[in-house]
């Protein structure tokens, strides 16, 4: 059985080259790339007719809530009832040292961070945002959303499994990392950037809330804010939060660089179909002088 670190990075390289071959294939970018306001039952292939509501979304952040609560929960008050059996599943002797590479004050604010997060987009989905209800995703955007989370929360801490005494419970730490152990640049300019970011993403994803008015038109071109310079800003605040999980581990984590490149990869190909969605339907009113998704670069 492979080990539960490679399990881990294999998820992330999947959804990567999974994404990456649908944009040069008509048929799997017809069935996969597209949803919400680019998806047309009529056009899509078979393979894209297997649908759900886009309004789920919910149910992405309320299972990654459930589960960063219990790693949390586990680890600082039950001390490993359930990580460790997990683990010990999934990895041999061998594997060992890969899991000591995170300190156990960056497994814990990295936890947190990402609690955070999934609480944060949880508030949005029942209280800010405003799917269409007759929007649609595809069977395989719902399957990756729900395990998303599941994975991401490994991800964040799981290479700092042996620090935190996985491997042997009598080990000790420190629930709560002392103050001066917090005071390091990498975990200020981490939490810096996943602040600036989280903050720019609810107010994007307030403007788009917005213009779901009862005397709104059903579509519209965005602005406000990131809007200003990039069509997909809320996407691209979105890169910048997983970048500060990068920044946090000194970019020593590989399965957080997999977990960021797929952000990359997954939300830059759905950039793309929105701007040229937008292109279509907007003709001159669509911004030409805007980014797509990434500043100077994209």
């Amino acid at each position: 059985m492979l080990p539960l670190l490679t399990l881990l990075r294999l998820y992330y390289l999947t959804l990567i080259s999974t994404s990456s071959i649908s944009t040069v294939v008509p048929t799997l970018r017809a069935s996969l790339l597209k949803y919400g306001k680019t998806y047309s039952a009529e056009a899509a292939p078979v393979l894209g007719r297997v649908t759900v509501a886009k309004s789920l979304f919910w149910q992405f952040y309320v299972i990654g809530f459930i589960w960063v609560s219990l790693l949390l929960v586990d680890i600082l008050y039950l001390r490993f009832s359930f990580i460790p059996w997990l683990v010990h599943i999934w990895c041999d002797e061998s594997d060992y040292d890969a899991y000591y590479r995170q300190d156990t004050d960056v497994c814990l604010i990295g936890l947190m961070m990402l609690f955070i997060q999934v609480s944060r987009r949880g508030y949005e989905c029942f209280f800010v945002e405003k799917p269409s209800k007759d929007a649609r995703m595809h069977i395989g955007h719902y399957l990756v959303g729900i395990t998303f989370y599941l994975v991401t929360g490994l991800a964040v801490c799981i290479e700092g499994f042996g620090n935190l005494g996985v491997f042997d419970v009598n080990a000790s730490f420190l629930v709560f990392p002392l103050v001066t152990s917090l005071v390091k640049p990498k975990i200020i300019f981490s939490a810096i950037l996943f602040v600036i970011a989280s903050y720019h993403q609810h107010k994007l994803h307030k403007i788009l809330a917005s213009l779901r008015g009862p005397n709104s038109p059903k579509y519209s071109v965005t602005k406000g804010d990131w809007f200003d310079h990039i069509s997909s800003a809320h996407y691209f605040a979105e890169i910048l939060i997983y970048l500060s999980f990068v920044m946090l581990n000194n970019g020593e984590n590989i399965t957080l660089w997999l977990a960021f490149l797929w952000t990359i990869v997954g939300l830059g190909v759905t950039a793309r179909e929105n701007d040229q969605w937008g292109k279509e339907k907007f003709k001159e009113d669509w911004p030409r002088n805007r980014y797509v998704i990434i500043p100077w670069i994209y």
